[in-house]
């Protein structure tokens, strides 16, 4: 199982689209490829315009997503026109034309496309256990009636967009109706038995929102109930491992937390616990920092376990990107196999992430 809930992140990456503009180009020699996969070619011996399509670009926290536009002849070369694709929850900006004057310069790209993931959070909330200067970079404060699906893709999934309903090491079937919205300004992961078939919930960013080093948040309650693991988590984009369990409270266990990093290909891991009052009454914050010597982990506030970020040289290590995960798993054999266990729900007030400033 796998599984996180607070981390510190510090190189953060959201998905940007931007288009291509298209040039007039006098005659070339060679078909031209412009940045963002924007392609256009010129015919030796005639001038012919260079259609520029779409380019894609992701687009870095801060950064810029880059648009194509059309390339220029030998003779003048024509440059491709960039694309901003803005600041995550700032404007979209225009790029800039090409190197030569039109027709022979590339047009100037589009605007990025940029999802805003810290909308709905006011005040620039600040982790509540690590110290220094932190900007926000995603947050869900779960205060609609449906998951935000510019922020959250719904069941499972493995960092490369992939999505289905059903894990190897675990009974239930992940079901959008176990993501439930009853009006209390939270979301809640239901785990629940229907006509003899375990069902729960899962929500996770792989396509929307992943970084590298920071601090995560979660400020939730718990599922009670035997069979039951609750799990706050950051996994890798497209590789497993690196994992990272900020919490894991087995129902059968609510008054334990579980800390894991899990760091190579032989599924290598450090663990702690932190034993406390029953977690699945009432809410806490699970947090974590992440940088590229520690990751330290966070309950209320107060620093609880700190583990070395461990690299034994084969590319598992917790140095990539990483993506958020909240789920409830049902019936394997950490968790036990429930018979009759009734609902429990996992009730998630917020989620947020950071990078340090």
């Amino acid at each position: 199982m796998q599984s996180t809930i607070f981390l510190i992140i510090a190189c953060c990456t959201v998905v940007g689209c931007s288009d291509g503009g298209a040039g007039s180009v006098p005659g070339g020699t060679l078909p031209r490829t412009g940045v963002g996969g924007a392609a256009s070619t010129s015919f030796a011996g005639a001038p012919h315009a260079g259609a520029a399509p779409a380019g894609v670009g992701k687009a870095q926290s801060g950064g810029a997503g880059l648009g194509g536009g059309s390339s220029g002849s030998a003779a003048n070369p024509g440059g491709a026109g960039a694309s901003a694709g803005g600041t995550t929850g700032g404007a979209n900006q225009g790029g800039t034309g090409g190197a030569g004057a039109p027709p022979t310069g590339g047009a100037a790209g589009g605007g990025g496309t940029v999802t805003n993931l810290t909308v709905g959070c006011a005040n620039n909330p600040m982790p509540s256990g690590p110290t220094g200067t932190w900007n926000l970079t995603f947050c869900d404060e779960f205060s609609g009636t449906a998951v935000d699906q510019n922020k959250w893709s719904v069941n499972w999934g493995n960092g490369k967009g992939d999505s289905w309903t059903k894990v190897s090491w675990s009974q239930e079937i992940m079901s959008t109706e176990n993501l439930q919205f009853p009006g209390d300004g939270a979301l809640h992961v239901v785990a629940e038995q229907r006509n003899g078939t375990w069902y729960s919930g899962a929500v996770q960013t792989s396509a929307t929102f992943t970084q590298t080093y920071g601090a995560y948040e979660a400020r939730l309650k718990t599922a009670p109930g035997f069979g039951y693991l609750s799990a706050f988590w950051l996994a890798s984009d497209g590789t497993w491992p690196p994992e990272i369990d900020i919490d894991e409270t087995l129902g059968k266990e609510p008054n334990t937390a579980y800390y894991h990093t899990h760091y190579n290909a032989n599924n290598d891991s450090h663990a702690d616990t932190f034993t406390g009052s029953d977690l699945t009454a009432d809410f806490h914050t699970y947090g974590v920092s992440w940088d590229v010597t520690n990751i330290r982990f966070y309950f209320d506030g107060q620093l609880k376990a700190t583990h070395a970020n461990t690299d034994t040289g084969d590319g598992h290590a917790c140095k990539l990107p990483m993506f958020i995960l909240l789920n409830i798993h049902i019936g394997n054999d950490w968790a036990g196999h429930p018979t009759s266990t009734p609902r429990g729900d996992m009730v998630v007030d917020y989620v947020r992430a950071w990078k340090g400033g």
